[in-house]
């Protein structure tokens, strides 16, 4: 039985959501059925180090900044060249030149996946997303969120829009690690609740409030360390609003880290405080690692998190009741560990990698069997 070729093209390979989900769909479809790729428009970045260790191919085009046209022929070349059967694009960039690449190359099944719940942020783009869109064969939101604002703000038909939640490989998290040595090289000081959180450090993800927060806490208690992972540019920003909290010496910003799934296994309670979210890849790290949550009722996490029984849900920008919600698991361990199980239970059963992948795997199969030219 001939294999799928199955192409994704994404931005980089840097450390991001998008950029986890594209490694995770590579690493987990069977290697029995498809033959799996990825290209990068940029430079690969740290996540090409799990493709290369997992023997999956992958080209980096390398694109300088601004539009390049010459990207169009480039990867025509490469779908001619390696006979791709489909392509799956992430996000606008990859979609701008893999829609216009694809057809070039002659692969007319192009599926295009939508991470970004905003359409704000999609009216600077230079073509439409709804036009460009318009040429995949289908359009897979992450979260049913995503999928009715591209009904509603973008006019995109729910017929053509399938939901395929994110996911997130489950084995990372029982491996054995040192945790007294990754502590002491973090900074992490022992005998304190661990808050922690990861995400790239941009306005969407709340961050501001979640310091805000901790600065309410610090009045009443000083029993906690807050670690922030990753990075982005309101780095400055933020240290400057943890001085002005009062949180110097408790809060411990490590930069961007591959070994994220290591370091939230430090954490006692993981927070995720976003004003907007599809369906974030933190999350679902935080519910494999049987973390306790607090997170915001925004985007894909209401879908994930059940309020009360796998975390604990709050309004976003409200740094008072991001303050109660922490406080009240740091102060109850059972309640806490309970919470975590849950979660991890949950995440077993819907938002693995290997859920993930297989679902993708029907849709790649369903659409090649279609017969279908886009």
């Amino acid at each position: 039985m001939k294999k799928i070729r199955v192409m994704q093209i994404i931005n980089s390979l840097d450390i991001g959501g998008a950029e986890r989900v594209a490694v995770n769909i590579a690493a987990h479809l069977d290697p029995d059925r498809f033959d799996s790729s990825l290209l990068t428009l940029e430079r690969p970045g740290p996540f090409a180090a799990i493709l290369e260790k997992r023997g999956i191919p992958f080209t980096s085009l390398c694109k300088k900044p601004g539009a390049r046209p010459g990207v169009f022929l480039s990867i025509a070349r490469h779908i001619r060249k390696n006979g791709i059967d489909i392509v799956t694009t992430h996000n606008y960039g990859a979609l701008f030149y893999g829609s216009f690449g694809a057809r070039l190359g002659g692969c007319s099944r192009l599926l295009h996946v939508d991470h970004n719940p905003q359409l704000s942020s999609k009216r600077r783009y230079p073509i439409p997303h709804k036009r460009l869109s318009s040429t995949a064969f289908k359009v897979i939101a992450v979260s049913g969120e995503v999928r009715a604002n591209l009904i509603a703000q973008e006019g995109i038909a729910p017929e053509r829009i399938d939901i395929i939640a994110n996911g997130v490989d489950e084995s990372l998290f029982d491996m054995p690690f040192d945790r007294h040595s990754l502590s002491a090289r973090l900074g992490i000081p022992e005998n304190r609740a661990v808050i922690g959180t990861g995400a790239r450090l941009v306005y969407e993800k709340g961050l501001a409030h979640l310091l805000d927060a901790a600065g309410l806490i610090k009045k009443k208690r000083g029993d906690f360390v807050l670690v922030i992972v990753g990075d982005g540019p309101l780095m400055g920003e933020l240290q400057k609003r943890a001085h002005d909290n009062g949180l110097n010496g408790q809060v411990v910003f490590t930069g961007a880290r591959t070994d994220f799934h290591e370091i939230i296994r430090l954490f006692d309670i993981f927070v995720l405080p976003s004003v907007s979210e599809g369906l974030p890849l933190s999350l679902l790290e935080a519910m494999a690692a049987a973390r306790a949550i607090v997170a915001s009722q925004v985007g894909g996490i209401p879908e994930v998190i059940t309020h009360g029984r796998t975390g604990l849900l709050v309004p976003p920008s409200s740094p008072a009741q991001l303050a109660s919600a922490v406080e009240l698991l740091m102060d109850d361990p059972g309640y806490r560990a309970r919470c975590g199980q849950q979660a991890r239970l949950t995440f077993a059963e819907k938002h693995s990698a290997q859920a993930m992948a297989a679902s993708y795997a029907r849709l790649y199969e369903s659409v090649l069997g279609s017969g279908l030219n886009i």
